[in-house]
């Protein structure tokens, strides 16, 4: 049983990382003190300290390294599993330090498992990163969560002079990710520190917008290397992402098996939902860039403090970029029939208008491209691929909606909708790339003709979807 003590606050929280954010308040009247149970010389007698927060503290006495099981007496370790509060979702760095009014020599370790050739051995008991050194008094460990009650094992050792208690505090920061610039493309998007002025040995891990670690989104060593920068490539859909970076180790408690990965064998966290790095190295250079083969931001980082993982959030949308509303932001549509904003005109069928997108990868060697219809009648569809935007993009009365892509108009395919929509191309349809004859560093743009049968607007029968704007990729 863990005993919880509460009292007036008589430490504060340390704030050990220059990059992170003011710490998080503790218990709003008292600070909780968790006092070590034994036996727990072993990770299965872990004392349990469940619902931390920053500003409680964890107690224990203890004067060496022993971790025989059963065993109550001094010179046994003192192990915890630690289990954090839950916070509202973000990403948060967890510093435990050690305080103690007698003499120094206490430290702190987070514990993990081994694993070899990419398997977990789920009963190992190793330490993956203990205390910094580099200063005697506060020692301190770092891990990070995402408010999802993230855990830990957490151990003290001692020496034969640490004979009075020692006290571990929580500090909980929030950490605010870099912000990489630009919207980048749905498809096959690469995270790499290889080639950016630096040969720090990265590792690399990709979380979605849940901050969800996404499985084969991580990497150490490319095959054929030993300790080289790092270099993810990932097939992502629109949404939020994040990277993690630090220099090697870095983990999380996912298997070291993914594409392209020559390490396989270093140690891992026992429970997901946490990540943390091992070294204690100062000010190291962790530039990385990120690219869908397009579009490659470059974000200049620095890991400035032990144990320190470094975090950028990107944004990955529909490939293309949308123009040509019929919603009353541009040319106005031709009797009044302004659709919804992002939209073509109003149509007989749908007074919202009808909507194109684009997915996949617009690429020359590895065309996934394609453009899909919706919001139009039950009816033929006709998409095709312009060399210019029309009257600079504001579009030109056409039928019952606006002409957007305009120039030199190769029609690509015409498909019936079913429910309102179709998408080109389909099984045994030509990739855009040939049917569109293009190479690379082509801008084209891309629209939706369909048949509306109503008289609904002007004489004409047909409306239009907005317009999409691609670059071709090599």
């Amino acid at each position: 049983m863990t005993h919880r003590i509460f009292a007036p606050s008589t430490l504060s929280a340390l704030l050990l990382s220059a990059g992170a954010a003011s710490a998080l308040a503790g218990a709003a009247s008292a600070q909780a003190t968790f006092t070590e149970v034994e036996p727990n010389s072993t990770k299965t007698e872990a004392t349990l300290v469940t619902g931390i927060v920053s500003g409680d503290n964890i107690t224990g006495t203890t004067t060496g390294i022993t971790t025989t099981p059963g065993l109550t007496t001094l010179p046994t370790v003192d192990t915890f599993r630690v289990k954090t509060s839950a916070l509202s979702l973000g990403i948060y760095m967890h510093t435990l330090t050690i305080t103690t009014t007698g003499p120094a020599g206490h430290a702190g370790a987070i514990l993990g498992l081994t694993q070899a050739n990419g398997v977990i051995n789920t009963t190992s008991d190793t330490t993956f990163a203990t205390s910094n050194f580099l200063t005697t008094l506060p020692r301190y460990n770092v891990w990070y969560g995402f408010g999802k009650q993230e855990e830990v094992y957490y151990r003290v050792t001692g020496t034969n002079s640490t004979t009075t208690p020692y006290v571990s505090t929580l500090s909980t920061t929030t950490v605010t990710p870099l912000a990489v610039t630009g919207t980048f493309n749905a498809g096959s998007v690469t995270v790499s520190s290889l080639g950016q002025g630096h040969t720090t040995d990265t590792e690399i891990y990709v979380y979605d917008g849940a901050l969800n670690p996404i499985p084969m989104g991580h990497q150490d060593d490319p095959i054929g290397t030993v300790g080289s920068p790092s270099d993810v490539t990932l097939t992502l859909a629109p949404g939020t992402y994040y990277v993690a970076i630090a220099n090697w180790n870095l983990a999380n408690n996912q298997s070291d098996l993914s594409a392209n990965e020559a390490s396989l064998s270093d140690p891992v966290l026992d429970f997901p939902n946490a990540m943390a790095n091992n070294t204690t190295g100062l000010n190291v250079n962790v530039q990385f860039s990120v690219s869908d083969g397009t579009t490659t931001t470059v974000v200049p980082a620095l890991r400035a403090n032990p144990f320190e993982i470094v975090w950028a959030s990107f944004t990955v949308g529909a490939p293309g970029t949308p123009f040509c509303f019929g919603d009353g932001s541009g040319t106005a549509c031709p009797c009044a029939n302004a659709g919804l904003s992002g939209n073509g005109c109003a149509s007989s069928v749908n007074g919202n208008g009808a909507n194109l997108t684009a997915s996949g990868t617009a690429s020359i060697a590895a065309d996934t491209f394609s453009v899909t219809g919706s919001g139009m009648p039950s009816s033929s569809a006709l998409y095709f691929q312009g060399t210019l935007r029309t009257n600079a993009g504001l579009g030109s009365v056409f039928g019952d909606g606006l002409r957007c892509a305009g120039g030199a108009v190769i029609r690509l395919g015409t498909k019936t909708n079913i429910g309102g929509t179709s998408t080109y191309p389909t099984a045994g349809n030509q990739p855009i790339s040939i049917k569109g004859a293009n190479a690379a560093g082509n801008v084209r743009e891309y629209q939706c003709w369909y048949r509306n049968a109503a008289a609904f607007c002007t004489p004409s029968t047909f409306n239009l979807t907005n317009g999409v704007e691609i670059v071709w990729a090599p």
